[in-house]
């Protein structure tokens, strides 16, 4: 059985229909949402995802599973067993679902690059050091300590996880599978031994009117982002209280208002730096800030370069990319 028969159910077309020891290519029927499947261990799968669209996604995923994600660039918001949680770049979540699943997705920034990886709980071992003897990582462990009651755990973005995924993304094909054989453990050890305590981490995903209300907040800053907009305003053009409004941000989005319109910003600019030929102080402008040296330090704040550096980065790539390489 081919490994998106087995895992994905019908929603996506392949395009290269690989057996279950081999790499699985395909897409939507736009064409806007590209996948790479590849069997790393029994019961064990990893789907690196290129996504461009307006379009809402809806996965069908057969059977009981583990889903541990990453964000590498752009925006997923995703809406799972009646409840809404969201990736921004370099944040990982942890779920569970018994008797199969179907997510529906969503991308703000019309772009998404990210990597899930497909733990079958009934066909995995519960032990991985079958595959090397001191990888002493249980399963069962796991969701016990990140999926109480079938949560969502979310970590922000941390060094950790940066380092595991950084090379799985641009690694050569022609060992990516070997890679992944070691990442996958590394990643399964180091969640085993991770503090869970971490203020930055949010157990649980947000209910459906948490969800609904902020991203009519979110909506109304995106639409004014030429303009500073300020809690007081935002508590009385929504009359609910600028306590409720910092709660709310911080149980949905997991940061405050000001790092949220800040990040949603900066990842808008990378989006035209990488896709326009906009000018660095015509894009300040957009934006809302004064001068351009304003917008490239708040770009540095939150991408970790300045905006001409990331545009230099992506000066050979197209407009999207096929797991680090350039995309025909």
């Amino acid at each position: 059985m081919s490994i998106e028969n087995n895992i994905y159910g019908d929603e996506l077309k392949a395009v290269i229909n690989g057996t279950e020891t081999d790499t699985s290519f395909f897409m939507d029927k736009t064409g806007e949402i590209a996948a790479a499947v590849y069997r790393v261990f029994p019961g064990v799968t990893a789907a690196f995802y290129n996504i461009y669209t307006n379009n809402s996604f809806c996965q069908t995923v057969r059977g009981n599973y583990l889903e541990i994600s990453h964000c590498r660039e752009g925006r997923i918001e995703c809406e799972f067993e009646d409840s809404f949680y969201y990736l921004s770049s370099g944040d990982l979540s942890i779920g569970i679902a018994e008797n199969g699943f179907i997510k529906k997705s969503d991308f703000p920034l019309r772009y998404y690059h990210g990597v899930s990886i497909l733990i079958d709980l009934h066909h995995a071992p519960d032990c991985f050091s079958c595959f090397l003897s001191d990888v002493n990582v249980s399963l069962s462990g796991i969701v016990k300590k990140y999926c109480r009651h079938s949560q969502c755990y979310i970590a922000r973005s941390k060094p950790y996880v940066t380092h595991i995924f950084s090379e799985l993304y641009s690694v050569p094909e022609s060992i990516k599978k070997g890679c992944l054989k070691i990442k996958v453990l590394e990643l399964l050890l180091l969640l085993s031994s991770a503090d869970t305590e971490d203020s930055e981490s949010v157990r649980s995903a947000a209910s459906a009117a948490q969800m609904r209300t902020a991203r009519e907040i979110s909506g109304y800053i995106m639409e004014h982002m030429d303009d500073h907009i300020t809690i007081p305003q935002l508590s009385e053009y929504f009359h609910i209280s600028a306590t409720q409004i910092k709660n709310l941000f911080k149980a949905v989005y997991g940061q405050s208002v000001y790092s949220y319109a800040k990040t949603w910003k900066m990842q808008t600019a990378a989006l035209l730096l990488k896709t326009s030929n906009i000018s660095v102080l015509e894009l300040a402008v957009q934006l809302g800030y004064s001068n351009a040296s304003k917008f490239s330090q708040a770009f540095r704040d939150v991408m970790g370069m300045l905006p001409r550096e990331y545009r230099n980065l992506f000066s050979d790539y197209s407009n999207s990319t096929w797991n680090g390489e350039e995309r025909s």
